[in-house]
């Protein structure tokens, strides 16, 4: 980890936020958003986005709100917290975070949306990537990005898009393994998280975990009630919703070997599409409905001469396959003549 030394430098001072009763008014409460509006809680969201970190970071925060999360990363020297971009598209919110730009000089503020892929490309067009260094996949990146998650369907839209660009190295990930730290509604969390057998389960929670090592940044617990901690507050009509969602805060970051080959997450994509919605069936059931043939697959995958790590237990419910079983379905389906080159059934 970074020495955090705080001899020679002190941390920026900012202008006062203003006073919780105006917030709806300063900066709105955008249907499907929240953020942080706790310094102390924001300080320890920080401290645990930042965990382990030995690189100085040029973060990409997206969807910051008020900006009460950036400013607890800005209490982080630059040896740690080297340079902060900054995506809101919620004008309400941009004079408060040009603020932060005009006290900090490693703050640079980008009035336009953290889920649009052309916000990135115009990002190094204007030249804010130019001094990240690329780093070979197996070392740490030296970018990182932070957000709160949309609370809405966008929001695990952006989240799907992320890991299925790891393996490909597409996105930020050509810049090497790009932790992502995440504020995001507890629905979310608990399928991202979902391990084999739970009810949550899903492609997602797939995807994510053979991609990414996961990780909350802080206890679960530490957030709630979501009214202490994020704006808007809590609502009591029946129409609120993010509102009334809790959160988690949790670190994704890329796995040095991770399951997924690239080139291969189209074909992850279509047997996990086409099979999970049968996930209470068991493996030997539900194949041969991948395709015309695919019966002839559980050969290639369970016979007794075929070594251990390249064998899946066929018997299995489709809901207790772990990731190692996937992988070997996938590689099956890879090592199969046969298979269909046309994947978007």
């Amino acid at each position: 980890m970074l020495r955090r030394s705080f001899a020679t430098w002190r941390p920026p001072t900012f202008a006062p936020l203003p006073p919780a009763p105006v917030w709806h008014a300063t900066f709105g409460s955008p249907r499907d958003r929240v953020w942080l509006h706790n310094f102390e809680t924001a300080t320890a969201v920080a401290e645990g986005f930042l965990r382990d970190v030995t690189t100085p970071k040029t973060i990409v925060e997206a969807y910051p709100g008020a900006g009460i999360l950036t400013r607890a990363l800005l209490q982080h020297p630059p040896s740690v917290v080297q340079k902060i971009i900054v995506l809101e598209d919620n004008e309400k919110c941009l004079p408060i975070l040009k603020q932060l730009e005009e006290a900090d000089p490693r703050v640079v503020v980008v009035p336009q949306s953290g889920f649009e892929w052309a916000t990135y490309a115009a990002l190094e067009a204007a030249g804010h990537m130019k001094d990240v260094q690329v780093k070979p996949w197996k070392d740490e990146a030296a970018l990182q990005w932070i957000a709160h998650i949309p609370q809405s369907v966008r929001g695990e839209q952006l989240m799907s898009q992320l890991f299925r660009a790891s393996p490909e190295r597409a996105w930020l990930f050509k810049y090497g393994r790009v932790r992502m730290s995440c504020i995001l509604a507890e629905g979310l969390h608990e399928r991202v998280r979902a391990k084999w057998g739970a009810k949550a389960r899903c492609k997602l929670s797939i995807i994510a975990s053979a991609t990414c090592d996961i990780d909350d940044a802080v206890p679960y617990e530490s957030l709630r009630p979501a009214p202490s901690h994020f704006h808007p507050p809590a609502k009591t009509t029946k129409t609120s919703k993010a509102s009334n969602v809790h959160q988690a805060a949790a670190n994704f970051t890329p796995m040095v070997n991770q399951l997924i080959a690239k080139g291969d997450i189209d074909k992850w994509d279509y047997i996990l599409r086409s099979m999970f919605i049968r996930k209470t069936n068991s493996l030997r059931k539900v194949l041969p409905s991948l395709c015309p043939g695919a019966e002839n697959l559980l050969d290639l995958m369970s016979m007794p001469s075929i070594p251990e790590a390249d064998r899946v237990d066929v018997n299995k419910l489709i809901t207790n396959m772990t990731e190692r079983d996937w992988e070997v379905v996938v590689k099956a389906f890879n090592a199969w003549p046969f298979a269909p080159t046309s994947l978007d059934g």
